[in-house]
């Protein structure tokens, strides 16, 4: 690949990764009409059944876009029964009645090995690096 084609790919790369970062605060303003939207469906029991728990009992129901931004970005975290109650823990309003996500914690022990809880901390990581972008596009005036 030639220094030329190199720098343009390098150019269209930041080209699109500013254009996704610019509409990040429009997601995320969806994304939170949708999220109440879905809870009030939940509460008037009109939402379909997203996500269940594996055994039968249903978990709770998902925005498409909140699904597919997770999926997108983490494949396979919908997989993950600790990143689903972690998940539904911090958003409890998108569960069904009956249904009380178990979020574990951490315990260090210095004469064990440490419990992690791999889809937990995946989700709490990543939350943070998402809010920390939008909060950076807000402080740039980005947002409409």
């Amino acid at each position: 690949m030639s220094i030329e084609a190199f720098k343009d790919q390098a150019q269209t790369a930041a080209e699109i990764t500013d254009e996704v970062n610019a509409q990040l605060p429009q997601e995320k303003a969806r994304a939170l009409r949708e999220m109440a939207a879905t809870a009030k469906e939940i509460k008037a029991g009109l939402a379909p059944v997203t996500m269940g728990q594996g055994v039968g009992m249903p978990m709770g129901s998902l925005p498409p876009i909140i699904y597919h931004r997770w999926n997108h970005a983490y494949p396979g975290c919908w997989t993950d029964q600790q990143f689903k109650d972690e998940f539904f823990s911090d958003n409890p309003d998108l569960c069904y009645p009956g249904y009380k996500p178990k979020a574990k914690p951490i315990y260090f022990n210095m004469s064990q090995s440490a419990k992690i809880n791999h889809g937990g901390n995946l989700y709490w990581e990543k939350k943070n690096k998402v809010w920390a972008e939008i909060n950076e596009a807000v402080k740039r005036g980005d947002v409409i």
